[in-house]
């Protein structure tokens, strides 16, 4: 088969645009299948790509809802749209189904012809299989058959180093081992300088400035190296044009013949197929996540009956209370974040999490927002101090994002999980953009805010902030002025602290204090006045949202 990555790095298939559902493009194609009719999943077996040029799309959404559905019990590989006639461009719906369970969603001019994208993919799968039959038929059955159960590829390095009687070493593309194997009750050689030495050889052999490498990636190549002693053949794995490492083959007494070099291109083939798969297990488990969110927030009846099954399938077992949570952007310029984006923020999330120990969980896009669900027993400020990390990582992507990470009440129930992201979608409209450098906010700290803004309209609370402030004091009208009333609002209305804070000179505050005084036409002596810009400020990050929509 090949994988919907590769199949876009064909001659035939360069125009076309991934539109969502990038997570899923380790997905394999079987076949490709044109949607003529809306019973289409009946004819499909599954890992089908599919064309479509919007002729017979839903037009509404509960019917375009149940069509998508039929798709997804099929495991479908992906959708190609061909926009410019019957649909102008890909359906919202469809861009959300692609990007919540991981399928591409593709789009193609309507003038690319079909016949070459169908012809195109369906000769490289033949050709793949042919190939590999061929090697196949060309290597001992007795090392096929052990590699058919080899689970990984350290597997993989011991049955070939115990068939062929010699080590195997597997390196990464910086040359680094990352693996040994040899045969049994022989002394282990240490390799790690001769391989670098390997390595350039290998470099000059293949040329691999000039070098091109062929789109199926099926021609793994087995390169024997010009020394006396020790005996060296190495295959270079790369996958979807990037290099991955290399396969090496070193025996110090014998010469290394035709049969060592199958051996050894079929082991390569083995280590790619198994990269695919463990790629293919990652996308049906991204899948799977955003299958439990959907459960855990609007399907508590589904969820009860089948979560515990779907949660063990994932792997995930509690570490303490379970936990909702919702990555935002705390810049209002950048609030509406695209989808290549919160699949980047997926990605850092989910790799923070392997890295914690006692925090266990994931990171999903749920409803084109960045949702984590997750169980820890760590104190809120070690739990900050954690997340924390997690915002600085994130704000690596773009300088400007200022990630703002909204934890929900912490449930005892994992069923409970809905009223934990209830709770923080609550608080989020709230202090998404309560600060301009991004922070942790917890559910449990704000409990006030929640009661008294969380009902709160974006539209009622721009309708009771243009009341409350004026215009110009309002950060797009004076940052000065603004930073100097948030900054006394946050410190008690105490004047020595915030000329501390705001490193300036009494008398500097003193005539800016003045200033604010004559806008708001009243004291900020006052505990009235005090109350309200306190009021102002905590329904200002509401009242933004309101000017998104």
């Amino acid at each position: 088969m090949i994988t919907v990555q590769e199949s876009l790095r064909l001659p035939d298939l360069q125009q076309i645009i991934v539109r969502s559902g990038q997570g899923g493009l380790a997905r394999k194609i079987s076949w490709v299948h044109v949607i003529d009719h809306f019973d289409v999943a009946h004819f499909l077996e599954g890992q089908e790509l599919l064309l479509s040029c919007g002729q017979v799309w839903p037009e509404n959404r509960k019917s375009e809802e149940k069509f998508l559905n039929s798709l997804l019990r099929h495991q479908i590989s992906g959708i190609i749209l061909a926009t410019g006639r019957y649909l102008t461009h890909c359906p919202p719906a469809l861009l959300e189904f692609g990007e919540k369970y991981s399928i591409p969603i593709m789009e193609a001019s309507f003038q690319v012809p079909f016949v070459r994208v169908t012809r195109a993919i369906h000769q490289e799968i033949m050709e793949r299989q042919f190939k590999t039959r061929e090697l196949v038929n060309q290597v001992p059955t007795s090392l096929t058959e052990l590699m058919q159960v080899a689970k990984d590829a350290k597997e993989v390095c011991e049955i070939l180093a115990s068939f062929l009687k010699c080590p195997v070493v597997i390196t990464d593309e910086t040359n680094a081992i990352l693996i040994e194997a040899g045969p049994k009750n022989e002394q282990r050689n240490n390799f790690t300088q001769q391989i670098k030495k390997f390595a350039e050889q290998l470099k000059k052999e293949l040329s691999y400035d000039d070098r091109e490498f062929s789109v199926t990636e099926r021609n793994i190549e087995a390169i024997h190296l010009q020394t006396i002693s020790p005996y060296v053949i190495a295959a270079p794995i790369f996958i979807e044009g990037k290099e991955y490492g290399t396969l090496w083959l070193i025996h110090t007494d014998n010469i290394l013949d035709e049969y060592h070099t199958l051996a050894l291109k079929h082991s390569a083939h083995v280590l790619v197929d198994l990269y695919r798969l463990q790629q293919e297990e990652n996308v049906k488990r991204w899948q799977l996540q955003s299958e439990v969110l959907g459960l855990l927030i609007e399907n508590l009846e589904t969820a009860s009956i089948v979560i515990d099954r779907k949660m063990h399938e994932i792997g995930l077992k509690p570490t303490g209370k379970w936990m909702a949570g919702l990555i935002l952007s705390g810049n209002v310029k950048l609030a509406a974040q695209t989808l290549l984006e919160l699949g980047l923020i997926r990605g850092i999330c989910n790799k923070w999490f392997k890295k914690q120990g006692d925090i266990n969980g994931f990171c999903e896009v749920y409803n084109n927002q960045v949702v984590l669900l997750f169980s820890s027993s760590l104190e809120s400020a070690e739990l900050d101090k954690r997340l924390t990390i997690l915002g600085q990582q994130i704000a690596s992507i773009n300088d400007q994002l200022t990630p703002v990470i909204v934890i929900g009440d912490a449930q005892t129930e994992l069923i409970s999980y809905g009223l934990s992201y209830k709770s923080a979608k609550s608080l989020a409209a709230i202090v998404q953009f309560k600060t301009n450098s991004g922070q942790i906010f917890f559910t449990g700290q704000f409990r006030r805010e929640i009661l008294l803004y969380g009902n709160m309209s974006p539209a009622e609370a721009q309708a009771l902030l243009n009341k409350l402030l004026p215009e110009g004091l309002r950060f797009e009208k004076d940052e000065i002025l603004y930073e100097t009333l948030t900054c006394l609002a946050m410190n008690g209305f105490n004047r020595e602290i915030v000329a501390k804070t705001l490193h300036i000179h009494r008398n500097t505050l003193r005539y800016r204090i003045k200033k604010i005084e004559e806008l708001l036409q009243d004291s900020l002596s006052s505990p009235d006045c005090q109350f309200w810009i306190q009021t102002a400020l905590n329904i200002e990050s509401l009242s933004r949202q309101y000017s998104l929509t």
